[in-house]
């Protein structure tokens, strides 16, 4: 459902000192603007295989506690 069907329908008919307003247009595009995010894409160049880059040192595995 649109923001222009919901005004029309529910001030279509309202009069303001007996006058009729003439209607607004509602714009009914809204602009979006797309983004992405996304993980490195690591390439072999040389062929001598590759070792990632693991996890850092600070980080550690949550106790069953938590």
């Amino acid at each position: 459902i649109q923001l222009e069907d919901i005004v029309m329908g529910a001030l279509g008919e309202t009069t303001i000192g007996g006058v009729l307003p003439a209607p607004t247009a509602v714009p009914r595009a809204f602009p979006i603007h797309p983004y992405a995010v996304t993980n490195p894409i690591w390439v072999d160049i040389d062929g001598d295989g590759f070792t990632p880059p693991g996890l850092p040192d600070w980080l550690v595995e949550p106790s069953s506690t938590d």
